[in-house]
């Protein structure tokens, strides 16, 4: 299993927006921000096709994403602790 095979999901309480966070190929932290409950994992078959129709006219599921490296990383787990 390759480092960004293993995405963790933190899910918004309104239950349509999220944030994906996982480790790319060269060890950035990736946090792509998504809408509409596009998360595959806790999704009906319905939510799918229909996020697969989402793809077919937008081409993206998310809606951005921002790339940490270490030291941002370890900035963000600073602030989250004190906050």
């Amino acid at each position: 299993m390759s480092p960004g095979d293993k995405r963790y999901w933190i899910m918004c309480d309104c239950l349509s927006h999220a944030i994906c966070v996982q480790r790319d190929d060269i060890g950035l932290i990736e946090m792509s921000f998504w809408q509409e409950s596009l998360c595959y994992e806790q999704m009906s078959l319905w939510e799918r096709i229909k996020s697969a129709w989402h793809v077919l006219l937008k081409k993206d599921l998310y809606t951005d994403m921002v790339l940490l490296n270490e030291k941002e990383k370890n900035k963000l787990i600073k602030i989250l602790k004190e906050i």
